[in-house]
């Protein structure tokens, strides 16, 4: 049986000709209301809307459809303002002469003031304002709604490009570290099958388990912690068939680390660092220390070794490099990557908030 049982949400999906029909049924019956009380002829009230409305959608779409892309969008404001303001200009005549001509004569008892036709009819600022509310107000809204949408749909597509380079980058810093461990590794093997030694087998089981997991188990963001415990182990493992007894290691991690998942292969280049910094170049006894816990909804790890100064002509290591950029990704401010650099210690603590 599958782990998951997928389920479909069913979204009923509404085509935007009903969306824009109920606007403007909104917008008749929200003109009709408001008149409809204070004014005893209904049938001049219904007349002068139905009148009214299919210039009210002119205006609208004109705006919305053709003046918003062609100038605002693109930046042509004076272009726009010109437009919109000779538009309202002709619509402001248009109705003057629709009410003188017609429906003051046809309906005077509904109009509280008549109009006469004159040269200030023409010129009259107050009507053109009155007339701009009343005609543009839904073009104002339907425009601002485009806006909005515009806005958002960017806001998306910008989101989803800074999500394909986010994981575009964390795939080729992951892809860095993989090659970096398998490298350290076949090394060890190419050195203990020089030698001959009968260790050599269990250095390619292991390491087809490492790889095995590296490959088809790592690949999600997240993993269990108790994935990575045991890549560790298995690390350890072929670090032991490789060094001799002068080197201490040690690891102590929680047994039962619960459902916690963290982000693969973090916690093992910290080692492999240690191991690169802290053995290869020893002298005497070194020591590696790591310390796994896991504290509610907190990791904390921490990897310390024993340090040796660098020669001059050795090349800097990308591991913590990449580490950090990683974790700026994954856990942008739910780490810490604290490094203490003593004379004689090297220890690293990460701390991390699961998700």
């Amino acid at each position: 049986m599958p782990d998951r049982i997928p389920t479909i949400t069913n979204r009923i999906v509404v085509p935007r000709i009903v969306w824009h029909g109920l606007f403007w049924v909104a917008v008749l019956v929200y003109g009709l209301v408001e008149n409809w009380t204070v004014s005893e002829n209904k049938y001049a009230v219904l007349e002068v809307y139905l009148t009214k409305l299919p210039v009210q959608i002119l205006i609208a779409y004109f705006i919305t459809y053709f003046l918003l892309p062609r100038f605002l969008m693109r930046g042509k404001y004076i272009q726009f303002i010109v437009i919109l303001l000779v538009s309202a200009y002709i619509v402001s005549i248009g109705n003057s002469y629709y009410r003188v001509f017609y429906a003051e004569p046809k309906y005077p008892a509904y109009y509280r003031s008549h109009t006469v036709h004159s040269a200030a009819m023409y010129l009259s600022f107050s009507k053109f304002l009155m007339y701009i509310t009343s005609f543009y107000t839904p073009a104002a809204i339907m425009g601002l709604i485009k806006l909005v949408r515009i806005q958002h749909k960017k806001e998306r597509q910008r989101e989803a490009i800074e999500k394909q380079m986010l994981l575009a980058e964390m795939t080729f810093l992951k892809n860095q570290l993989n090659p970096h461990f398998l490298f350290n590794t076949l090394n060890n093997l190419y050195m203990l099958t020089l030698k001959a030694s009968p260790q050599a087998p269990e250095v390619v089981a292991r390491l087809s388990e490492t790889l095995d997991y590296m490959l088809y188990r790592c690949s999600d963001h997240a993993v269990p912690v108790l994935g990575e415990v045991q890549l560790i182990e298995n690390y350890l493992a072929l670090e032991k068939l490789r060094i001799n007894d002068d080197v201490s290691i040690h690891f102590k991690a929680p047994t039962n680390p619960g459902t916690a998942t963290v982000a693969p292969l973090i916690m093992l280049s910290l080692v492999e660092n240690a191991f690169k910094h802290g053995v290869n170049r020893s002298i005497g006894k070194a020591t590696i220390n790591i310390d796994l816990q896991v504290v509610e909804s907190k990791l904390i790890f921490s990897v310390s070794n024993t340090k040796v100064p660098l020669d001059d002509n050795t090349p800097p290591g990308i591991g913590l490099k990449n580490i950090r950029r990683q974790l700026e990704l994954i856990y942008p401010g739910k780490h810490t990557l604290s490094i203490d650099d003593n004379t004689d210690q090297y220890t690293v603590a990460l701390q991390i908030i699961l998700h």
